[in-house]
């Protein structure tokens, strides 16, 4: 049998304009004292986008993948104008 690329079950599940989440976790801002050391909590971020293509990529895994353009007031750095996104990270909302 020959092996199948991660997020095969999910590709027909996305498509071109679909609003997608991407749940994320993240170290918190609030630091807070646990048995006497600083520890910073995790805390789960949500990033919202929109599915501009879904393809399989050309990598070693050869796994489904989504070119996600997500909002730009939720990412705080340059990202170039699609992201290449594992259908596994994905929830899609429509």
């Amino acid at each position: 049998m020959k092996h199948r690329g991660h997020g095969w079950k999910r590709r027909k599940d996305f498509a071109v304009g679909d609003l997608v989440q991407w749940n994320q976790w993240q170290l918190g801002d609030i630091p807070t004292h646990r048995d006497g050391r600083l520890v910073y909590k995790p805390q789960l971020k949500s990033h919202l986008g929109i599915v501009l293509e879904v393809y399989r990529s050309n990598s070693k895994a050869r796994c489904w993948t989504a070119d996600v353009k997500f909002t730009s007031s939720v990412l705080h750095n340059d990202w170039e104008d699609a992201r290449p996104m594992p259908l596994s990270c994905l929830v899609k909302l429509s």
